[in-house]
């Protein structure tokens, strides 16, 4: 079970109580009764945005994905090695088969001071050095898969040989399709437009930056882990060609599924944000228009009055007690819960 697993069952109880604590987002679906009002606050009326960086042909959409979501990370923040969803992968990988091991011992080792020489974070690299950091984020993404599928899917290996290499020589770089590493190349080249303007504050430390967050509730759904979070917004990077009002529907839900999970609120979550990167689209929005009723967030938009920091807390509080409750297969009376 995982958080994105289970917003794709609607009939998933996690899933219900989502839609219903989030029925702002519910709502600006096609045919709800509150459609266009909610569309209009959440600023998705008359939603557009053009592709910037179209996938490159041939790229495995989901690897590119995975590659871009660490090339991002370097662009925020000099990064290790071993906090990496992939390097669990790694060592997954080497118990399946352990003549592996120290070539992917060494492949980590090469990665991390190849970057230590090019200092990514918050840095444009030269041709040559991105395509090479690029080319360890595709391998990582295929780590991170085998990880994520406990191990039923692992890369066909290259032929690895004993002795060191140099991080431009690694053989596991053998991994990468010419075409993904191109593709994530043209996304991490366009990041600067982007979201530049996060990027500088987060890398002086002038902002809070807490890449992969896990929360209090994530090992009870599967081990949920968001992408990363600036100045308590909780952002959410999706690398598609969809894009449009059902897409952003689905991811602000998950955002409000990872929020309701940090029962001790260690995150201080209080916005929540999303970026498409293939069209260049950062938005953000204030966490309590999705927790609050929506006849009360429309009034309160109306007049322009939001809810001061203790009610937002009080109502955080209660949505997280009733979240773990479900995540315990617990029924909850939704009437008499909200009533």
């Amino acid at each position: 079970m995982s958080l994105t697993s289970e917003l794709d069952k609607p009939s998933s109880p996690i899933t219900k109580y989502l839609r219903f604590v989030g029925t702002l987002v519910a709502d600006a679906g096609r045919g709800a009764p509150w459609e266009d009002a909610c569309k209009r606050l959440l600023d998705l009326d008359g939603l557009s945005a053009s592709m910037t960086v179209p996938p490159v042909a041939g790229a495995n959409p989901s690897m590119v994905g995975a590659a871009f979501d660490y090339r991002l990370r370097y662009h925020l923040a000099p990064c290790q090695g071993q906090n990496f969803v992939a390097w669990h992968g790694a060592i997954l990988l080497g118990r399946l088969n352990t003549s592996t091991q120290p070539h992917l011992a060494r492949f980590f080792s090469n990665l991390d001071e190849m970057t230590e020489q090019c200092s990514p974070a918050g840095c444009q690299l030269g041709d040559e050095e991105e395509r090479l950091l690029d080319t360890y984020c595709v391998v990582l993404a295929q780590l991170e898969s085998v990880y994520r599928t406990r191990g039923e899917w692992v890369p066909q290996l290259p032929l690895l040989k004993t002795g060191s290499a140099r991080p431009q020589d690694e053989p596991l770089l053998a991994l990468a399709p010419t075409s993904a590493v191109e593709d994530v190349v043209n996304l991490s080249r366009s990041t600067d437009a982007a979201f530049g303007d996060l990027i500088g504050p987060v890398v002086s430390g002038a902002l809070t930056y807490h890449p992969n967050p896990v929360f209090a509730g994530s090992r009870a759904i599967g081990g949920a882990d968001a992408d990363f979070i600036i100045e308590g917004t909780i952002f959410e990077l999706k690398t598609t060609k969809s894009f449009n009002i059902p897409a952003i529907r689905k991811a602000l839900l998950q955002l409000l599924g990872y929020c309701l999970l940090d029962y001790d609120d260690q995150y201080d979550i209080r916005k929540v944000g999303l970026y498409f990167s293939r069209q260049g689209w950062v938005t953000a929005w204030p966490l309590w228009q999705l927790i609050f009723p929506p006849a009360e967030v429309l009034q309160r938009g109306l007049v322009q009055s939001e809810p001061s920091e203790e009610e937002v807390a009080e109502r955080l509080t209660m949505l997280r007690d009733l979240m773990r409750q479900v995540v315990e297969d617990r029924e909850i009376d939704y009437e008499e819960a909200f009533s």
